[in-house]
């Protein structure tokens, strides 16, 4: 299954490899990232600017799992855990059970803009810290290591 947001903000899927599209539902308001489930393909997870939202039924209807907090970025793994930037309380994972965990320690620059964990390793993580630098972390986002620094 691939996803997309329409220009008009609505869920577009195709279960075609992207040979035909058709529409499934609005994305949430003041969309930042979005990320589908690697376990679920119905599954989809939205970062926006009011919270982390999930859609269990391929784009029709949003549930918030934060609220109240802008989400700069969010990732699935192939864990089943979702990792997300809440930018009140930095990295954190939600569970199959929307269990909401902290993860400790500071992010590069404040904030991440983007992140993505590895097929073969789901802690290994890669992002893009708030100005830009590509970092990573071999730790599941306790500790970065800026990519270019030493180069």
């Amino acid at each position: 299954m691939i996803y997309g947001i329409g220009h008009d903000g609505r869920v577009q899927r195709s279960a075609v490899g992207g040979q035909s599209w058709g529409a499934s539902g609005q994305a949430p308001e003041k969309l930042i990232d979005i990320a589908t489930s690697p376990v679920d393909a119905a599954a989809l997870f939205a970062a926006t600017g009011a919270g982390l939202f999930l859609n269990a039924d391929g784009g029709a209807t949003w549930t918030a799992v934060i609220g109240g907090v802008r989400v700069s970025t969010v990732d699935a793994g192939t864990d089943d855990v979702v990792r997300a930037v809440d930018l009140g309380q930095g990295l954190v994972t939600v569970d199959a059970g929307s269990e909401i965990t902290r993860v400790p320690g500071d992010l590069p620059d404040g904030y991440l803009r983007f992140l993505t964990t590895t097929s073969s390793d789901p802690l290994r993580l890669a992002a893009l810290s708030g100005k830009g630098r590509q970092v990573v972390s071999d730790d599941g986002g306790l500790s970065w290591i800026d990519v270019l620094a030493d180069k």
